[in-house]
Formats: C-alpha cells, structure tokens, sequence
C-alpha cells in the first residue's frame, strides 16, 4: 500500500492538465468523425445536384456513424492504461487508487470520466479540489504527479476491452436519444422530417442544403461538445 502523493496540484497546473488533456482526446476523437462528416457533407451534395426533392435524413442509414461512435468512446476510456491519457503522459499525471495509492484500475479510470459529460460541473470541482473531482469521489480515485517510484500498472486487456465496449454503448444510446427523441416530440423542427423541395429553385436549394447538411453537422457537433 502506498500513501497519496503529497505533492499539491496548483489550480493553474490543473486547469492545463484540464484543458491539454481535453484538446488531445478531442483531436483523436475527431479524427474518427471526419469519415462520417464527410460522406454526409458528399451524399447531401449529391442530392442537391441530381434529385429534386430528398425524404427524410437518418444518420444511423450511413454506417460510418458507427466509426464516429467508436472515437467517443476512447474519449471515455482514455485512461484506462495505467491510469494515464496522453496528455497525462506529457505532463507527468496519473491517476491513482484513493486508499491504496496505486495506480487505479481500467474500471475505475473509465468510472471516473463518465462524469465528463457534466464538464461544468467538473470543472468547477477541480478548481476547488485539484485532485479530486466529481468523477474522482465517485470511483474513489486521484489525480497525482507521476511517481517514478509507484509499481507499473498492469494491463488487464479484458478490463479494457470491457471499458471499449461499454464506452461504445453509451456513445451509441446518446447519439440514438439525440436523434430519435427530438423527431419525436419536435417533428416539425427535426432535421429528419420528409421534405418535397424543388432543388431546381436557389432558394430551395439553400433550405435543402441548410437541412441536409448545416443542421445534421451542428447537431453531431453539439452532442461532441457536450459529450466531451
């Protein structure tokens, strides 16, 4: 057993580990949105240009949204390799058992940041106590400065693989929710009703344009923001 460092975080070293931390997973996860953003932004040009009228937009018809779901999963499990993201690594921070102060197991890392969906929340936490954020109380957790002197996490690959495939689900039930809920109780103001709009006139083509693709790219872009 090893006691918590004792080593204070600074609520400016914090708030860059917050906000470095975040920007990385962030690009990573992007990564696996543009595929998607793009063969929408392709197919809703196509129908513009050869149609003169489009139905309903579904995103779960595109299989590429399934590759995006899997980027916001790594989000939420981007600590589950010895209790360090990528940007813990640069910086030197890791996430540790709170009673034994060993280094916290997959579980517990993934427990930790399902919370991140409550970012102003967290944020606010971490600023009073930056070691220990909501996430951290809830998995009984903390977040320390690297110790070379701690004994190396061992990776559980069932552990990990367990954390992917839950992360994966969530991230599927949120874009579900979003999508299927506001056609249900806003159908009128949802990007998925059937609409005959005759692309031939320009303005037309800018109400189709403006609902085949601006809408369906602002409202992905909102879950990733709220969801990261």
């Amino acid at each position: 057993m090893y006691p918590p460092s004792n080593q204070k975080i600074s609520i400016g070293d914090r708030l860059v580990e917050m906000i470095v931390d975040h920007g990385i997973m962030s690009a990573v996860a992007a990564i696996f949105a543009i595929p998607f953003f793009a063969s929408t932004m392709i197919n809703a040009f196509k129908t513009i240009s050869h149609k003169t009228q489009f139905g309903p937009l579904n995103i779960f018809n595109n299989p590429l949204i399934y590759i995006y779901y899997f980027g916001m999963a790594l989000y939420l499990c981007k600590d589950v390799i010895g209790g360090q993201s990528i940007g813990k690594r640069l910086l030197k921070y890791q996430i540790v058992n709170d009673k034994t102060g060993q280094p916290a197991s997959s579980f517990r890392c993934f427990v930790r940041n399902l919370t991140c969906m409550l970012w102003p929340v967290e944020a606010v936490v971490a600023m009073i106590n930056t070691s220990r954020r909501l996430g951290d109380r809830i998995a009984g957790t903390r977040l320390i400065k690297f110790d070379r002197n701690l004994p190396k996490a061992k990776l559980n690959f069932i552990q990990v693989a367990i954390c992917l495939i839950i992360g994966y689900a969530i991230a599927f039930s949120m874009g579900w929710v979003t999508t299927n809920i506001p056609k249900r109780v806003f159908p009128k103001n949802s990007y998925h009703y059937s609409a005959n709009i005759p692309v031939k006139d320009p303005a037309s083509k800018c109400g189709a344009m403006r609902t085949l693709i601006i809408e369906p790219i602002l409202k992905n872009f909102v879950l990733v923001i709220s969801y990261i």
